[in-house]
């Protein structure tokens, strides 16, 4: 699973679509160190441009450059173009048409699949929950010792 960093399952949950699109394959570069997307005939399409990337998704593959020793994560379309600029800390696989998405720990938010802030962008990661499709908010009554009481469920 990739989501930002270092893809780790602890912050998106493991619900992925299984529609990997097989026209474009991601290919690693070792002397860029950087990954790029080829055809059917392994002719480059999209340049080693990425410290890190994800097999695409339909239309969209999510991918990281580097910026100031920090991976920033966006995704492209099929012509290597940015959808949602690299922006993200973490960048979650799609459920359908939302994911969650943070700017570090601390600000995250949910984003359609054009880069579309749904909520805002205060969240903190574990707050958000993306599975079967949808997203939700998790807001919560603070009880004693700071422990969450009387939790709902949003959007």
């Amino acid at each position: 699973e990739m989501c930002g960093r270092d893809w780790s399952s602890d912050v998106c949950s493991s619900d992925l679509s299984k529609t990997q699109d097989k026209a474009l394959k991601k290919v690693y570069n070792k002397s860029l160190k950087k990954f790029g997307y080829v055809d059917k005939e392994n002719k480059i399409v999209i340049n080693y441009n990425f410290v890190e990337a994800k097999d695409f998704e339909k239309e969209y593959a999510i991918v990281a450059i580097q910026e100031n020793n920090a991976k920033k994560f966006g995704t492209i379309d099929k012509n290597g173009n940015w959808v949602i600029k690299p922006k993200y800390e973490y960048l979650c696989p799609f459920m359908k048409y939302y994911t969650k998405a943070c700017l570090d720990k601390k600000h995250c938010g949910i984003i359609d699949k054009f880069g579309n802030e749904i909520t805002v962008m205060s969240y903190k990661i574990d707050r958000l929950n993306c599975t079967d499709g949808t997203c939700q908010v998790k807001l919560c009554a603070i009880g004693s010792k700071n422990k969450d009481i009387s939790c709902n469920y949003f959007l």
